[in-house]
């Protein structure tokens, strides 16, 4: 019976028990309420911490714990005094918690106090002082004026600590001087506890602009201030500023002038220099010590004032980096003349002028040499100028830099056995600014010449500007070439070479040249030769009127009716009207427009040509022989024969003998792509190959294509080879290396393609379509979303005056028949 007993108040008291835990568990988390049966029970403490947000650190001394639920009271020193933190510029205002809410202690008298549920980080609130500066403008220990300085009724200057903004207007004070001079306040500054004026805003002007201050304000002022004491900079008080001039051989002085640190100046009186152009004032800075000293020449741009305004802000302004401080805190600066020598060129003086050029040159007066380098050359307007042996004005390495300007005057240059110099131009190198000359280079023979090449042309080497000009060259005739004695030989109508800063503008060209016997040779209607460069040259709306090649070289033959070997150049809406071209050499490149084509962009320039070639290795195309640029908007229509040696090979295209990428790596956007675009081949093919070994690449647009697009690229030309090695023949395209990719290309399917006297079926790779020629001359075909979509901008069928149509560029057309009432298209 005891032992039920027992049992039975184990029972009982496990239930009270239960009960008292039921009723003690009231579904609270342990910040407050609000949570789910089981949360963490609210912690016995919470801590309150304080931050003074800027102010003097604490060390956390008075951070405090408290229960949940509890209010805090306003933190004390161990005097019993509240603890109010302090902070440098600033007034402290109240804590307040993360929220940015104002915390109520329990022992303040503004509301109701905060409780305190969680762990609380506490942070000052702050306002920044406010600081009101004395204006001194009457005269006192510091500060004295010969005049009166006036601020407006109730001007008051006030800053705000750590703010580059004024708590409202800057005042600018009105300046008026006793002895009547003009006067203006500048800008304000302060006297430091060493005796030194400090700048303290930013500079005003004579128009009275409104100054800024120059950095955030962080100055405490002394005990018993409410700021700063100020005093006005007047233009007065300023450093002196003594320019002088230095007339580098100028007839007579100009006078020197005293300004003011950090004014401009107006121009004076120009100076003159007889055979001279003055070129402005300039003045040197240098940088850097001993060896180091690096030296440069700044133009000095003078303030001036027009009905349309003043240049106030490119006005150069006489600081105190451009000069040079004295001890007593003055500067000064010198400006120097600029020069440019001046030539008129008449009938009687030519000779004068080539030989003061020969003579500066080859002297040891680096200073005379760059006076004629960048001299300014007029040319007596509209007269003729016949000159026999010419020595060409200026080298290589001494360039014309300057600019000439040919009033439409003719230079004809007239050479024969005699000559001996190497060199058969006018100008022997240009790197400045040639425009409305017309020159005309005759070669009847080449001398004997100590060079291993020959240039021929308007210019040896152009880096420079040739604009609106007129260029004729004629070398040797059909009966008697011109021997080129086994030399490189290089002839463009413009210039035998172009390099890096070449620009052809606006320019007309014609060559006929007739060479037996050189190494190699590199020729165009335009330039010969363009050098590689990672800068591209141009050429922009420039015409051959003809192009006349009959030439042989023992190794290389370049030639096209436009440029020779056209690398890193860019021609834009250009063209050959004729050209007819003949050479033979071991190995050929020849094209009605370019021979080779490298690194650049053609883009709606036109050609149409005669090539005939011979040679072990042959590249010939309506177009170019090589390509590996982009062509894009071009036209070619050529007749095209080559002769291939036994056993070499021939790459003829009618656009291009072969095109290529210049780097795998290139985009299609890029001017190394190889890519041919909305371009067009006409004309004819005909491969001859001597023996049995040769191998020949035949194509419509190219003979052979490697990693490369072509895209609406369309030809109609008619090709026949004769070989009884390799062929590679296509209608469109001979054979295609590595990835070639087309779309929306087409060819002819009604012109022939013949191989060894039989006729071939076209064939045709993914990408390009047959149809009949007449579809090209149908500009609801050409023009037509569904089918070729070319631009209508750029491309136009014409009717001759016999009735039939031919596609044609915009560009190569008469105004009157260029089209412009039609809106272009925009491309697939």
């Amino acid at each position: 019976m005891k032992k039920h007993i027992g049992k039975i108040l184990l029972l009982l008291l496990a239930a009270v028990l239960a009960v008292t835990l039921a009723a003690c568990d009231d579904g609270t988390s342990g910040t407050g309420g609000g949570g789910n049966p089981g949360d963490d029970p609210s912690p016995a403490t919470l801590s309150v911490t304080f931050d003074a947000n800027g102010g003097l650190d604490n060390e956390g001394i008075y951070d405090v714990e408290v229960s949940y639920g509890s209010t805090v009271a306003t933190p004390k020193r161990a005097d019993g005094t509240v603890y109010i933190p302090t902070r440098l510029g600033y007034t402290f205002d109240y804590w307040q918690t993360a929220s940015g809410d104002e915390f109520v202690f329990s022992d303040s008298d503004e509301g109701t106090p905060t409780v305190v549920t969680s762990d609380t980080e506490l942070s000052a609130h702050w306002t920044a002082n406010t600081y009101t500066h004395t204006l001194v403008t009457e005269n006192d220990d510091n500060w004295s004026y010969n005049g009166t300085v006036t601020l407006e009724e109730g001007a008051s200057f006030e800053t705000v600590y750590d703010s580059d903004e004024p708590a409202g207007d800057i005042p600018v004070p009105t300046v008026t001087s006793n002895d009547g001079t003009e006067d203006w306040f500048v800008y304000w500054y302060y006297i430091d506890a060493d005796g030194n004026e400090v700048p303290f805003t930013t500079w005003s002007d004579k128009d009275g602009t409104e100054p800024e201050l120059l950095d955030d304000y962080t100055i405490i002022p002394e005990s018993g201030a409410t700021g700063l004491t100020l005093y006005p900079k007047l233009h007065s008080r300023l450093p002196d500023y003594t320019v002088t001039f230095d007339g580098k051989g100028a007839e007579g002085d100009t006078a020197a002038v005293n300004a003011k640190l950090n004014d401009t100046l107006t121009a004076p009186t120009e100076p003159s220099r007889d055979g001279f152009v003055f070129g402005g004032w300039y003045y040197t800075v240098t940088k850097g010590e001993g060896d180091d000293a690096v030296t440069t020449e700044h133009l000095f741009v003078f303030f001036e004032e027009t009905d349309d305004g003043d240049n106030s802000d490119d006005a150069t302004v006489l600081s105190e980096s451009i000069g040079t401080k004295g001890e007593d805190g003055s500067y000064s600066i010198t400006l120097y003349a600029k020069w440019q020598r001046s030539f008129t060129l008449t009938a009687d003086n030519a000779a004068d002028l080539a030989s003061a050029v020969a003579d500066a040159l080859a002297g040891d007066d680096e200073a005379a040499k760059e006076e004629w380098q960048n001299a300014v050359i007029n040319v007596t307007e509209n007269i003729t100028l016949t000159l026999t042996d010419w020595t060409p004005l200026f080298t290589e390495e001494y360039p014309f830099t300057g600019t000439l300007t040919g009033g439409g005057a003719t230079v004809i240059l007239t050479y024969d056995a005699a000559y001996t110099g190497s060199v058969y131009a006018f100008l022997g190198a240009n790197a400045g600014t040639v425009s409305n000359l017309n020159v005309t280079v005759k070669v009847s023979a080449f001398g004997t010449s100590d060079s291993d090449s020959l240039l021929v042309g308007a210019v040896g080497v152009n880096s420079g500007t040739l604009n609106a000009c007129t260029f004729t060259v004629n070398i040797g005739s059909a009966d008697a070439k011109a021997a080129a004695q086994g030399k490189t030989v290089y002839i463009g109508g413009a210039a035998a070479r172009t390099a890096t800063g070449s620009e052809i503008l606006t320019c007309t060209s014609s060559v006929a040249a007739y060479v037996d016997g050189a190494g190699s040779i590199y020729a165009g209607g335009v330039f010969g030769f363009s050098a590689n460069s990672s800068t591209t040259s141009a050429v922009e709306s420039t015409e051959v009127t003809s192009f006349v090649l009959d030439a042989t070289a023992a190794n290389t033959a370049v030639a096209g009716g436009f440029g020779g070997q056209a690398n890193s150049v860019n021609v834009s809406e250009s063209g050959v009207i004729s050209a007819e071209i003949s050479v033979s050499a071991d190995k050929v490149y020849a094209g009605g427009f370019a021979g080779t084509t490298s690194r650049g962009d053609f883009s709606e320039c036109y050609a149409d040509s005669s090539v005939t070639a011979e040679g072990y290795e042959v590249y010939a195309g309506g177009f170019t022989g090589h390509n590996m640029s982009l062509v894009n908007n071009c036209r070619a229509d050529s007749d095209i024969a080559v002769t291939v040696r036994e056993g070499g090979s021939a790459y003829v295209g009618g656009i291009a003998g072969a095109s290529t990428r210049q780097s795998s790596s290139a985009s299609h956007s890029s001017a190394a792509t190889g890519d041919i675009n909305s371009s067009y081949g006409a004309g004819s093919i005909t491969v001859t190959a001597q023996g049995d070994g040769a191998t020949v690449y035949a194509g419509g647009v190219a003979g052979r294509m490697s990693t490369m697009r072509s895209y609406r690229s369309f030809t109609s030309v008619a090709i026949t080879v004769t070989n009884g090695g390799t062929n590679y023949v296509g209608t469109h395209t001979g054979r295609t290396v590595n990835t070639v990719t087309f779309e929306k290309c087409y060819y002819a399917n009604d012109v022939s393609v013949t191989l060894n006297g039989t006729a071939i079926d076209p064939t045709a790779p993914s990408g390009v379509t047959g149809t009949e020629s007449a579809d090209y001359t149908d500009e609801t075909w050409l023009n037509g979303e569904d089918n070729f979509d070319l631009d209508r901008g750029v491309w136009k069928v014409v009717e001759n005056e016999d009735g039939t149509k031919e596609i044609r560029l915009v560009t190569e057309l008469p105004e009157e028949d260029g089209g412009e009432e039609e809106t272009p298209a925009e491309e697939a």
